[in-house]
C-alpha cells in the first residue's frame, strides 16, 4: 500500500495580492520521493520541507513515497503506445497515473545511488511512458505531461561532481516529457536528515516553490 500524505484544498489563494477561487483553480502539488530510506531519509524531509511551505501559501498538497509502494516494472511491451492507454499492470501506478494527470505541477526527488536516481524512481519514470503516444491519423507524439511545472530534488553523500549526475537523470526525465522545469535543488548530506542544519539549502528550495507557484499561476491566468 502506498504512503499518502496531503492537505486538503482551501477555498481561498492568495498569490501577489490576488484572491483566487481554489475551486475553479484546483491547484495542486504532487511530490514524488524515491528514498528507500525509511527513518531519515534526506530527500524526503527537503520533499516535506517544500510542501511545508506550499501549504503555508494555500497550495494543496500530496507525498507519494514510493518505497512504501507496489510498482512493477516497465515490461516494454507498448502496450500503452499501441492502444493510447495507460499501462495495464495492477499495481498501484492505477492510483498514481490520475494523481498526476490532475495535479498542476510536481516536485519530483531522488538520493544519488552511484551517480543516478534510485531504483524506485527509475522503476516510476520508466512507467510514465504511459504518458507518451503516437496519434494514429497523424503519426504525432502527443505527450500528456508537457504542460506541467516541475522542480527536481537531488541529495548525494558525495561531492556535487557525483550528484549532478542523479540531477541530470532527473533533467533528462523532465524534457522528454516536455515539462517545465522551474528549479532544481541539490544537496549534499553523508548521515540522516543532516540537509535540515543547510540554510542556503533551505533559502534556495524556498525559491524553487516561489517559482513553482509564480508559474502555475500565470498558466491559469493565461487560460
Amino acid at each position: 500500500m502506498c504512503y499518502w500524505g496531503g492537505l486538503q484544498l482551501p477555498p481561498l489563494f492568495l498569490f501577489n495580492n490576488s484572491i483566487i477561487n481554489m475551486i475553479d483553480f484546483r491547484i495542486k502539488i504532487i511530490a514524488i520521493c524515491g528514498s528507500g530510506r525509511k527513518h531519515g531519509s534526506n530527500t524526503e524531509w527537503m520533499i516535506r520541507y517544500m510542501l511545508s511551505i506550499l501549504e503555508k501559501k494555500g497550495v494543496g498538497t500530496e507525498l507519494i513515497n514510493l518505497a512504501s509502494c507496489k510498482i512493477e516494472n516497465c515490461r516494454g511491451c507498448d502496450y500503452c503506445r499501441k492502444t493510447g492507454k495507460l499501462c495495464k499492470i495492477n499495481d498501484d501506478m492505477k492510483r498514481i497515473y490520475p494523481k498526476i494527470k490532475q495535479a498542476k505541477g510536481y516536485i519530483i526527488g531522488s538520493p544519488n545511488y552511484f551517480k543516478n536516481v534510485s531504483g524506485y524512481m527509475k522503476t516510476f519514470m520508466d512507467r510514465t511512458n504511459a504518458f507518451i503516444n503516437v496519434d494514429k491519423s497523424t503519426k504525432k507524439t502527443i505527450k500528456r505531461l508537457s504542460d506541467k511545472y516541475v522542480v527536481g530534488v537531488c541529495v548525494g553523500g558525495e561531492e556535487s561532481n557525483d550528484t549532478k549526475y542523479c540531477e541530470g537523470s532527473l533533467k533528462r526525465f523532465f524534457k522528454a516529457h516536455d515539462m517545465n522545469l522551474v528549479g532544481s535543488v541539490k544537496a549534499r548530506a553523508d548521515s540522516p536528515l543532516e540537509v535540515r542544519r543547510d540554510k542556503t539549502i533551505k533559502a534556495k528550495m524556498e525559491l524553487a516553490c516561489n517559482a513553482l507557484i509564480k508559474n502555475i499561476s500565470k498558466n491559469y491566468e493565461k487560460n
